[in-house]
């Protein structure tokens, strides 16, 4: 399976991010983790390093950028 849409990366995730990551590893889940500020894309990108189950996008929402 594939999450081609996924928010691992984001604050809500801080505290169990290896849990949620490994949970969806046991259940052959991939996904990618789509960054949309320069934090959110900037660990999008450390998680697509370290876990092989994971891809990262990296953007910005219009919002983040005014």
């Amino acid at each position: 399976m594939f999450d081609a849409h996924a928010h691992v990366n984001s604050s809500d995730f801080k505290l169990d991010t290896d849990e949620v990551i490994n949970r969806a590893r046991q259940k052959s889940v991939t996904m990618v983790n789509v960054g949309y500020q320069l934090s959110t894309s900037q660990r999008a990108v450390a998680l697509s390093e370290k876990y092989d189950i994971c891809y990262s996008s990296v953007g910005l929402q219009p919002f983040h950028v005014m």
